[in-house]
């Protein structure tokens, strides 16, 4: 996982992105994904309201 980013989008909601990538067995970067969820701060638990992953081009 790198690339992390934690984005307020709300007094009691967030917005995380990052991207996730997947290393062949001789250590190069296989399959990579941007990922997003939405987070809610709710009865002092953050709860995950929405996720979604999109394959990419490697970087």
């Amino acid at each position: 996982m790198h690339e992390f980013a934690v984005h307020s989008i709300a007094s009691d909601a967030v917005l995380v992105t990052y991207r996730s990538s997947r290393r062949r067995s001789d250590g190069t970067v296989g399959k990579s994904t941007l990922r997003s969820s939405i987070w809610k701060l709710i009865d002092g638990r953050w709860q995950m309201l929405f996720h979604q992953g999109t394959i990419v081009p490697s970087p």
